[in-house]
């Protein structure tokens, strides 16, 4: 897993990768703060090494178990490539979403 130190973040902020200076940096620093810090704090203990896989599976349990939430396992490619289609088709802005807003791109 990678480790962040503190001087770490530090760099990222000196070269405008996060902050608050550009719309790109702002978008680092929300999924910054919003998802790596979480994911941390919530992965297994003996996941947090140099050689544990970053990204983990998902363990399908119901909130309140004693279980982690993180299986001790990587998550598979597929799954890696199908997360932002399945978020949108969950919230109702699946293809349909799209197609209007690229039609409304075109006629700009």
């Amino acid at each position: 897993m990678l480790l962040l130190l503190e001087e770490h973040i530090q760099v990222l902020y000196e070269r405008y990768l996060l902050g608050s200076s550009t719309a790109g940096a702002l978008l680092n620093t929300g999924w910054f703060n919003n998802t790596i810090q979480v994911y941390g704090e919530k992965r297994p203990a003996e996941m947090k090494t140099d050689d544990a896989p970053f990204y983990l599976a998902v363990n399908n349990v119901k909130s309140g178990s004693c279980k982690p939430w993180f299986k001790k396992a990587p998550v598979g490619l597929n799954k890696l490539n199908t997360l932002m289609k399945t978020m949108a088709l969950k919230t109702g802005l699946g293809p349909q979403r799209q197609k209007n807003c690229d039609s409304n791109f075109s006629q700009q």
